[in-house]
C-alpha cells in the first residue's frame, strides 16, 4: 500500500503494546517469584552445553585416582576385598607421600576374609581352633593400623533414617546464620567400623544428589541428626590435605555464599552446592589398585598428591552421569580438588537472578518499542541482535570468570513477548494481504499481457532468421542452422542469402548480454550486415566495416556484437571471410578438424570507423564451415563447468566424414545437452554449418 510520500510504514497497534507490557510483566513474576522445573532444566541444558563445549583446561595433575577396576578385581578377587589388601593400599601409597588419601568406600561389617572368620567356616572342634586363635592374624586391626597416623579420610553415607554410627565431624569456623537450615539434612550416618573411624585423620559424606538423573554440583556440608555438620569428601580431603586447618563457612540471611578450606574460597550455592567444571576425560592419571597392592607402580606418581580410592569397574555400580557423559563416582571428587587446586571456581551468584530478570526487561522493552516505531522486521533483527549479544555476553562471563548467568530462560520470555506483540498485528497483515491480493491479480493480467507480447516477439525473431529449406534448391550448396535463446528472446543471430546465382553469403553473431535489449540489437545488427553486404557485394571486411558504423549510430546501451561473416564461391570454393571479435569458424570434413581465420578485429560496435579485413581462403567440397556462438562453448554443467571448445572439437571429431550439415549440428546440440545434464541454459546458443557437395 503506497501513498504520496512512497510506502505506508505500519506501526504495531496499541493493543500489541498493551500485551506486549501485559506478558513482561507475567514473565516477570515467572522469573523472579517462581523456579519452576521446566526453567531448571532449560538452564541446566544450557550449562551443560558449556560444560560439553568448553571443558575445563588441565594445567596441573593434583589427583592421582587408585582404581578398583575390572583387572583388579580378576586378579584379587571380586568385591569387598579382605582388610589385608585395603591395608595393604594404603601401606604402600603412605610409604609414596601423598598429600592425602580419600577412601570412596565403606567397611561397615567385620572382614569376611578374617582368618578367624575362616577358621570359623571348617566346622573344626574347639580343642582344634583354640590354638589357632592365638596365632591368627585380625586382618581389621591391621587397616585400623594403616590408617592410624596417615592422612586418610573415610566416607559414610547420610540415610534418612536412624542410624547409630560413629561421626567425626571437621572443626568449624562459622560467620553468620547456622548453615544447618540450608544444606541437605539426613537423619542418620553410615560409615565405617569404629575401630577404622577413630583411626582416621577426617570422615566425609559421600552422598550427591543428581538433578533429573545428571550430577552438577557436589554437596560441601549436611547436617546429620540433630545437630552435626558432615563435610563432603572432596571438600574434607582438601581440608585434611591441606593442614587440618578449620573450615570458614559464611552464611547469608538467605544461604551459604562460601566455604574457605585450605585458602581457598569456593564460592556455593545457598545450600551449600559446589558447582563443577568437568575437565575432559581420560587425562587424569590413576593406578590400579592391583599394581598398589603388588608395589608395581613409580612412588613419584604418588608423592604429593591427593589420593582417591575408589570404584571404576562397571559391576561394581559406581557410575553417574554428568554433562559430558558417564563416569566413575569417584572422579566427580575427582574435579572438585581439582576445580578448587586450579582455582577454576564456577558460582551462580546470588545477584544472577536480578541481571536475568534485568536482561529480560531490557531485551522485552526493545521488542515492544522497536515494533511501534520500526515496524516488525526491525524489531525483530533489534532483538536477535540483543539475544545474540546476551548469549555472547554469558558465554563470555562463564569463560573468563566461570560465573554461571541463564541464558536461556530470559531469551525465552522475551520470545513470547516478541511473539505476543507480533501476533496483535495479524489482523493489519490479514488486511494488508487482501490488499496485496487485489494488487497481485492486476499485476498477474499485465504479466499475461506482458508473457503474450514476449511470445510474439520470439515468433518474430524466430522468423526473421533464414530457414535452411529456402535455398534446398541451390546445386552444390549445403546448409543447417541452430538457435536457442537463454530466455524468451535472445541476442544471437544468423544469416545466409545469395548475392549473386553461385556466391553465398553468410553471417553468425552474437550481441553482448541477454534479453529484449540484445534482441532489438540483434535485429538491427543482422538487418545492417544484410544491406552492407548486398552494397559491398559480399565482401565481408567491407560489410563488417559498413554496418559497425550504422550499428554503433543506434546503439544507447553501449552493447557490442561479435561476429563472423563470409561469402563463398560455390563453384571454385573460394571463401571470403572476415571476424569481428568471435570465435573462429571450424573446417571439418576428411579425418580432421581445422580453425578458420582467428578474431582480426574488434567487436562490432567498440571502435567507431575500424575497417574490417577480409581473408581468402578455400573451402574444399566435402568439407563442412562450422560457425558457432560462446553460448556452445560456455555451456555449464550443475557445479559450473564450461563444455569448452575442447569438447566441441572431440564431438565433431566423433563424426563421420561427409556427414550432413544437419547432423553435424544434432550431434553438437545432443552433446551440449547431455553434458549440462538439465542445469539452466545460461547463454543463447546458435550454430550454423555451411558445405560443399
Amino acid at each position: 500500500m503506497t501513498a504520496a510520500g512512497g510506502p505506508v510504514r505500519r506501526h504495531a497497534p496499541q493493543t500489541a503494546r498493551i500485551l506486549g507490557v501485559l506478558l513482561l510483566l507475567a514473565n516477570c513474576g515467572l522469573l523472579a517469584g517462581f523456579d519452576t522445573p521446566f526453567e531448571r532444566v532449560l538452564r541446566n541444558e544450557a550449562f551443560d552445553v558449556y560444560q560439553r563445549r568448553l571443558p575445563r583446561e588441565r594445567t596441573a595433575d593434583p589427583v592421582l585416582i587408585v582404581e578398583i577396576d575390572e583387572r583388579s578385581l580378576r586378579e584379587i578377587g571380586p568385591w569387598p576385598w579382605s582388610r589385608t589388601s585395603i591395608a595393604q593400599i594404603i601401606e604402600r601409597l603412605v610409604v609414596a607421600r601423598p598429600t592425602a588419601i580419600a577412601i570412596d568406600a565403606l567397611f561397615v561389617e567385620a572382614d569376611r576374609y578374617a582368618p578367624a572368620s575362616l577358621v570359623a567356616t571348617l566346622d573344626l572342634s574347639p580343642a582344634a581352633t583354640a590354638p589357632l586363635a592365638r596365632y591368627l592374624p585380625d586382618s581389621d586391626a591391621r587397616l585400623a593400623a594403616a590408617i592410624r597416623g596417615s592422612q586418610v579420610v573415610l566416607g559414610a553415607a547420610g540415610v534418612d533414617r536412624d542410624a547409630t554410627a560413629p561421626i567425626t565431624t571437621p572443626p568449624l569456623r562459622q560467620y553468620g546464620a547456622d548453615p544447618r537450615a540450608f544444606v541437605p539434612h539426613y537423619s542418620g550416618l553410615l560409615s565405617s567400623r569404629p575401630e577404622f573411624v577413630a583411626t582416621a585423620r577426617g570422615q566425609a559424606l559421600l552422598n550427591a544428589e543428581p538433578e533429573r538423573g545428571v550430577f552438577r554440583r557436589l554437596p560441601t556440608l549436611a547436617s546429620i541428626g540433630d545437630d552435626a555438620l558432615l563435610a563432603g569428601l572432596a571438600l574434607e580431603t582438601l581440608r585434611v590435605g591441606g593442614g587440618s586447618e578449620p573450615l570458614l563457612v559464611d552464611t547469608a540471611a538467605d544461604g551459604l555464599r562460601r566455604i574457605g578450606v585450605a585458602g581457598i574460597a569456593i564460592p556455593v550455592d545457598r545450600d551449600g552446592g559446589w558447582w563443577l567444571h568437568f575437565s575432559r576425560r581420560g587425562e587424569r592419571p590413576t593406578l590400579a589398585a592391583v599394581d598398589v597392592v603388588r608395589g608395581n607402580f613409580d612412588p613419584e606418581l604418588v608423592a604429593g598428591r591427593i589420593v582417591l580410592v575408589g570404584y571404576t569397574a562397571l559391576g561394581l555400580q559406581d557410575i553417574v552421569s554428568t554433562p559430558i557423559g558417564r563416569m566413575p563416582g569417584v572422579e566427580l571428587h575427582a574435579e572438585a580438588i581439582e576445580n578448587a587446586e586450579a582455582g577454576r571456581l564456577l558460582s551462580r551468584p546470588h545477584w544472577a537472578p536480578w541481571l536475568e530478570l534485568g536482561g529480560m526487561v531490557l531485551l522485552s522493552s526493545l521488542a515492544i518499542i522497536g515494533a511501534s516505531l520500526l515496524g516488525p522486521g526491525r524489531a525483530i533483527a533489534l532483538v536477535g541482535l540483543g539475544a545474540l549479544a546476551w548469549a555472547l555476553g554469558s558465554v563470555a562471563i562463564f569463560i573468563e570468570r566461570g560465573l554461571l548467568i541463564d541464558p536461556v530462560n530470559p531469551l525465552a520470555g522475551v520470545g513470547l513477548v516478541l511473539i505476543g506483540v507480533l501476533g496483535s498485528t495479524l489482523a493489519e497483515a490479514q488486511h494488508q494481504r487482501r490488499v496485496l491480493r487485489e494488487q497481485l491479480a492486476a499485476s498477474r493480467d499485465a504479466q499475461l499481457r506482458v508473457q503474450s507480447e514476449l511470445d510474439t516477439a520470439r515468433r518474430i525473431q524466430t522468423g526473421m532468421l533464414p530457414r535452411p529449406d529456402a535455398l534446398a534448391g541451390t546445386p552444390g550448396l549445403e546448409l543447417a542452422a541452430f538457435s536457442a535463446p537463454a530466455t524468451m528472446v535472445g541476442g544471437d543471430f544468423y544469416d545466409f542469402f545469395l548475392v549473386s546465382s553461385r556466391r553465398l553469403f553468410f553471417a553468425i553473431g552474437d550481441v553482448s548480454g541477454k534479453g529484449l535489449p540484445s534482441a532489438l540489437l540483434m535485429a538491427l545488427a543482422k538487418a545492417q550486415i544484410k544491406s552492407a553486404a548486398l552494397r559491398a557485394d559480399g565482401d565481408p571486411g567491407m560489410a563488417l566495416t559498413i554496418a559497425n558504423d550504422a550499428i554503433a549510430e543506434d546503439n544507447p546501451e553501449f552493447l557490442f556484437v561479435t561476429a563472423v561473416a563470409g561469402c563463398v564461391d560455390l563453384d571454385s570454393g573460394t571463401l571470403a571471410c572476415a571476424n569481428a571479435g568471435h570465435d573462429s569458424p571450424l573446417f571439418v570434413g576428411s579425418g580432421r578438424i581445422d580453425a578458420g581465420p582467428r578474431a582480426d578485429g574488434p567487436p562490432l560496435c567498440t571502435v567507431d570507423g575500424y575497417v574490417y579485413r577480409t581473408s581468402l581462403l578455400e573451402l574444399p567440397r566435402a568439407i563442412a564451415l562450422c560457425l558457432y556462438t560462446d553460448g556452445i562453448s560456455e555451456a555449464q554443467d550443475a557445479s559450473g563447468a564450461l563444455y569448452g571448445r575442447e569438447r566441441l572439437l572431440a564431438c565433431l571429431a566423433r563424426c563421420a566424414p561427409r556427414t550432413r550439415a544437419a547432423d553435424l549440428i544434432a550431434n553438437i546440440e545432443r552433446d551440449v545437452r547431455a553434458y549440462a545434464a538439465g542445469a539452466e541454459q545460461a547463454d543463447d546458443m546458435t550454430l550454423l554449418v555451411v558445405a560443399r557437395r
